[in-house]
């Protein structure tokens, strides 16, 4: 925290800058081989007798830096709080293989057995090959144990389940990502939210993950006259304001169904006076 004196005994201007750039975790493709098939058992019938057959540890950074020093968001840093953290699975399927009419996936967070529904993810239930996409948004009140557990600043596995009913299919890819931000949607979500009272200069870094155009940006500045700025890009911005905030909130929403806009970094340069 930097201070500086006053004349005249005025409050006393408190300058601060906090950084904070979670950015994209996951992405690598879990499939090691070139294929894996995915055989029928007779106890493939349920997720609690398919074997699990890909998973992945991440952590999502909640660690930021206040002028320099490194702090915690939640416990050393109140005043930055993530509101919303969005994730996407991505597969392909080569092949559906007769006797098989369905390939069943299942996503579960930090429960190798995938029979804890508050640890489940995803669902899917594909009936033809090809690049398939599930994606979820983890906030109080959805997903809310998963938001929980991944916005601890611990390395949390995501066991990834994959059988069929029948006969065979043939898996090539699968990959999984995290991050602060939302999936696609028509409606502004809240992604991250700091709460402050002064001056603040801002920038923002977002990128999106997915075959849609871009993502849309709202800053919602919460004064007695409500102030957003909404900014449409196909990959990424840069974007500074000034202006005399009680609350900053950073917004998503994307263009496409499959899409995950993320945060990979906000800078917010403060003066409050004390």
């Amino acid at each position: 925290m930097t201070t500086m004196s006053m004349a005249g005994g005025g409050k006393t201007p408190v300058y601060e800058t906090i950084i904070y750039a979670p950015g994209l975790q996951g992405g690598t493709d879990l499939e090691t081989g070139p294929t894996k098939t995915v055989d029928w058992t007779t106890l493939a019938a349920s997720v609690a007798d398919a074997a699990k057959h890909y998973s992945v540890s991440l952590t999502l950074p909640m660690t930021c830096t206040v002028n320099g020093v490194s702090k915690v968001l939640g416990t050393t840093e109140t005043r930055l709080a993530i509101m919303r953290i969005g994730t996407r699975l991505e597969q392909i399927i080569d092949s559906v293989n007769a006797p098989c009419a369905h390939v069943y996936t299942q996503v579960s967070v930090d429960d190798a057995t995938g029979l804890v529904a508050a640890n489940i993810l995803y669902s899917a239930d594909n009936t033809t090959a090809g690049t398939k996409t599930a994606v979820a948004d983890c906030l109080v009140g959805t997903k809310e144990t998963i938001f929980n557990l991944l916005k601890d600043g611990g390395a949390h596995t995501f066991y990834i389940f994959v059988w069929v009913d029948a006969g065979n299919a043939v898996i090539s890819s699968m990959k999984v990502w995290e991050g602060v931000g939302a999936t696609a949607s028509s409606t502004y979500r809240d992604c991250l939210n700091l709460t402050f009272t002064g001056i603040a200069v801002f920038s923002i870094y977002i990128a999106v993950v997915g075959t849609g155009s871009g993502v849309l940006v709202e800053t919602g500045i919460q004064t007695a006259d409500v102030i957003h700025q909404r900014i449409l890009t196909t990959t990424s911005i840069n974007n500074t304001n000034n202006m005399n905030i009680i609350n900053a909130t950073v917004l998503m929403k994307e263009s496409a169904t499959t899409d995950l806009g993320y945060l990979m970094g906000i800078s917010f340069n403060l003066r409050s006076d004390i």
